[in-house]
């Protein structure tokens, strides 16, 4: 799913949007992912996607991405 696709009735507040760019950052340095690889892509696209259907808990957030799988091709090289 593209972020085009995803539709919000109403617009992201500042403080909303931090606490998705919380999620995201996190989960990129806890799975050692480049924030710019697909695998990153993919994981934001679904955390828009979850937020957009009314999961709005932090915790809950990165609960769902995390347990998501981990291509090789993604990590940061070490």
């Amino acid at each position: 799913m593209s972020l085009n696709r995803i539709r919000f009735h109403h617009p992201v507040e500042p403080v909303e949007l931090a606490l998705l760019q919380r999620v995201f950052d996190r989960a990129c340095l806890t799975r050692k992912l480049c924030k710019r690889s697909l695998e990153a892509e993919s994981m934001a696209v679904l955390l828009v996607d979850l937020f957009a259907h009314g999961v709005r808990q932090e915790h809950h957030l990165a609960v769902m991405v995390g347990n998501r799988p981990l291509s090789a091709a993604s990590r940061v090289a070490q």
